[in-house]
């Protein structure tokens, strides 16, 4: 079976937010889908955490684009129950802005 947890994070200029879920199943963590809309000009860093293991990107910082939608491949053994956060921080000094992340688990 599949689920879909739909973190969408509206960040405030120069702020950063957070969102934890319980994973619905034991499986994997298979995908996880980031919306950024335009003018966020790889000012807006998105993170994805498996309890306190940061599993997106393996990099120190986290992922920032600009006005795209793009999924990555993650396979992350998980169990029912266990958090999955993620965090959005906006280096943008003028503008707000609101990300979209769509995490799949895999039972």
């Amino acid at each position: 079976m599949h689920y879909h947890l739909v973190f969408r994070m509206p960040t405030p200029s120069l702020k950063a937010v957070s969102e934890v879920e319980e994973s619905p199943a034991t499986g994997e963590i298979r995908t996880a889908l980031i919306h950024f809309p335009a003018r966020c000009n790889a000012l807006v860093e998105v993170e994805l955490y498996h309890g306190k293991k940061k599993i997106l990107p393996s990099t120190r910082y986290g992922i920032a684009l600009d006005d795209t939608t793009q999924r990555f491949e993650i396979g992350e053994p998980i169990t029912a129950g266990d958090a999955i956060e993620v965090i959005v921080k906006n280096h943008d000094n003028t503008y707000d802005h609101t990300i979209v992340v769509v995490v799949e688990v895999v039972e």
